[in-house]
């Protein structure tokens, strides 16, 4: 039997996140600031897309997340096609934005 503790998913939620307390202030901090750029940088496992998540969903900031892992890099068509479902999956969670973009 084996028994998983820890979920190796990115996390989404603040009372999942481990130990990063600084770090989602001063994400938080960035965006409300509305700076131009902010970066998250840091070795692989980190919890660098747990953080991101979190942030934007404790400020409830709509974002669309694309996940390039796994793709060939080369192919402009694999490139569109995750962002294309990026973007469908945003705006069927998201139907009120859609409407107002209509």
């Amino acid at each position: 039997m084996v028994v998983i503790y820890f979920d190796m998913r990115p996390k989404r939620r603040k009372e999942d996140l481990y130990d990063r307390e600084k770090e989602l202030k001063e994400f938080e901090k960035s965006l409300k600031q509305r700076n131009p750029l902010t970066v998250i940088s840091g070795v692989r496992r980190l919890g660098k897309t747990s953080l991101l998540l979190v942030g934007l969903n404790e400020m409830k900031v709509p974002y669309i997340l694309v996940d390039f892992r796994g793709i060939n890099p080369n192919s402009r068509r694999d490139v569109y096609k995750k962002i294309e479902s990026a973007v469908n999956i945003f705006f069927q969670q998201n139907r009120t934005i859609w409407e107002s973009v209509k």
